[in-house]
């Protein structure tokens, strides 16, 4: 089993936005949990200028969404669920009660299962998911169910967008060990991250 941490250091390419559409492109999942504590939706739209809402629609994921983490984002984040639910995806929004939610977590599952997940620290804003001038510095890992080939081949050195760059300095492969980790395989890991998120104890947005 493996994992590779994402360094950005540079305005491109964005390993963070390109890692997270491509797993949705993958075609093997069903839903998605999406945790950011900013959801931009002004001049850059977190929902449509990555292309994310099309690629949700078209490899028809549902979406759960948890944020925010004050109260001055709460209307871009409802525009960002108002525009993926336009768009045709599936969306269920959740806001925390207090706020402060600051965690960056993306989970895609097939039905019940995890099999491809991102934590750290970009949210879903244009310093962190676009690429622009202003891009934040920014530090991601990568965790996928090395049984499904399309992962693997998307986190793989030889996958094609990773030959394009010199990304030497920007991703860490690492092999994750179960018997130096309590026997806790990655995908048990994400399970419990979601269980974790405790979601069904959350208001809805």
């Amino acid at each position: 089993m493996s994992l590779l941490i994402i360094l950005r250091k540079k305005r491109y390419p964005n390993y963070f936005q390109k890692f997270l559409l491509g797993a949705i492109d993958s075609n093997i999942a069903d839903n998605a949990i999406l945790c950011s504590g900013f959801f931009q939706e002004n001049s850059f739209s977190a929902s449509f200028s990555s292309g994310l809402a099309r690629s949700l629609l078209n490899n028809k994921i549902a979406i759960t969404t948890i944020g925010v983490y004050n109260p001055i984002w709460k209307p871009q984040y409802i525009r960002f669920r108002d525009n993926l639910i336009a768009c045709g995806v599936s969306v269920n929004a959740k806001l925390t009660a207090s706020y402060k939610w600051h965690a960056k977590i993306f989970i895609l599952k097939k039905g019940n299962n995890p099999i491809f997940g991102i934590i750290g620290s970009s949210n879903m804003t244009s310093r962190a998911f676009g690429i622009c001038k202003q891009f934040n510095f920014e530090a991601d890992v990568v965790l996928w169910d090395d049984n499904y080939s399309e992962l693997v081949n998307l986190t793989s050195k030889s996958s094609e967008f990773l030959l394009d760059e010199d990304n030497s300095n920007d991703i860490i492969y690492a092999d994750y060990d179960v018997e130096k980790n309590n026997q806790i395989s990655i995908i048990a890991r994400l399970q419990q991250l979601e269980r974790e998120l405790d979601i069904q104890n959350l208001r809805d947005l």
